[in-house]
C-alpha cells in the first residue's frame, strides 16, 4: 500500500520522495566504497566537464537571437557572467 503525503490537490506518493538521484561513474575515478573525498571529486569533475559546455551554449543562444537578460534569467546566471562569455568566445 503506498502513502500519500502532501498538502495540494496532488497527492504525491510518500515512495517517490524516497528517490535519490547517482550520477554516472566517472570513467578512471574511483569506485562506491572509497572515501567520501574521492566522491566530491567525481562531483567536482562532472561539474567541470558540465561547465566547459557553458560558454558555447550561451554563444549559441545569442547568435540564435535570445536576449543576454533572457539566458541569465534561464541558465540561473547573472547578466555579467553572460556577457564575459560572449566576451570570451568572440
Amino acid at each position: 500500500m503506498i502513502e500519500y503525503i502532501g498538502t495540494g490537490d496532488e497527492p504525491v506518493p510518500s515512495s517517490d520522495l524516497d528517490i535519490q538521484y547517482t550520477p554516472p561513474p566517472v570513467p578512471g575515478a574511483a569506485t562506491s566504497g572509497e572515501t567520501e573525498d574521492v566522491d566530491i571529486e567525481q562531483r567536482l569533475i562532472r561539474y567541470g566537464q558540465m561547465m566547459r559546455s557553458r560558454d558555447p551554449l550561451i554563444l549559441e543562444a545569442r547568435t540564435s537571437g535570445i536576449s543576454e537578460s533572457r539566458i541569465a534569467k534561464l541558465m540561473g546566471h547573472s547578466r555579467t557572467t553572460v556577457r564575459a562569455a560572449l566576451a570570451s568566445e568572440q
